[in-house]
């Protein structure tokens, strides 16, 4: 599933996710597009709700 973000490959220095991670139906595929707008070298920063410690699958 492609998240159709409308911003061009690597067109970003910088992306920042905040609290929005958990609201997408497929996490892979919206991490993936954060990866395809961010320049090669570049940083992705993401922050999420824990939900009181039930959000262990996005922890590495």
């Amino acid at each position: 599933m492609r998240m159709n973000c409308l911003w061009a490959d690597g067109q970003a220095d910088v992306l920042v996710s905040g609290l929005a991670l958990n609201f997408f139906p497929d996490t892979a595929a919206a991490m993936a597009e954060m990866r395809r707008v961010v320049k090669p070298g570049g940083t992705i920063t993401m922050y999420v709700w824990d939900y009181a410690g039930d959000m262990q699958f996005l922890r590495a």
